[in-house]
């Protein structure tokens, strides 16, 4: 009596190969793998002017955040994190609402943001504003007789820089910020 394991074989000296796997239906109608462009995944950045637009109308481009505006969410995040009624005990929903409503108040139509962009663009400047401000606390805990608060500015500049290869970008920003202890 013989003992068949695998489906398919008539005797045990027989070794186990598997069958070549069916082709693939649309495999026949294609002839060569389509070829990829490698320019055609990357980003490619688009400046876009909104300030010569008629309709004021937002577009499905991303618009940078100018220098202005970076103060301006400062301003506005500054606001309602040391607000003496309310606090700083709203939930992050409530939060981003009330900054986005505060800087959508002095924003032209066309640049307007909502608070997903808003909270986004937050977190991206953060780090980089808590970076300098490191900066600035190492040069400022030196004592330096005879320099000015531009001087010593200049030295975090020159510091940070020096640290993290490229000049910090937010310096009207961390202006706003540096003093209120945030």
């Amino acid at each position: 009596m013989e003992n068949f394991h695998f489906v398919g074989t008539t005797s045990q000296d027989d070794s186990f190969s598997t069958p070549p796997p069916p082709p693939h239906p649309k495999a026949a109608s294609r002839s060569a793998p389509a070829k990829v462009n490698s320019t055609s995944s990357k980003r490619k950045r688009k400046s876009i002017n909104v300030d010569d637009d008629e309709l004021s109308e937002r577009t499905a481009q991303r618009l940078s955040y100018t220098p202005e505006e970076h103060v301006r969410l400062a301003g506005a995040w500054l606001e309602c994190s040391i607000d003496p009624i309310n606090g700083n005990g709203k939930k992050g929903e409530k939060f981003w609402d009330d900054i986005a409503a505060l800087y959508n108040s002095t924003t032209p139509s066309n640049r307007k943001r909502d608070q997903n962009h808003l909270k986004q663009e937050w977190q991206r400047t953060k780090k980089r504003l808590g970076a300098f401000h490191g900066e600035w606390t190492a040069v400022n805990g030196v004592y330096h007789s005879g320099f000015t608060t531009v001087d010593l500015e200049k030295m975090a500049l020159e510091k940070y820089e020096a640290n993290y290869g490229h000049p910090f970008p937010h310096l009207t920003m961390w202006v706003k910020l540096r003093d209120d202890g945030k």
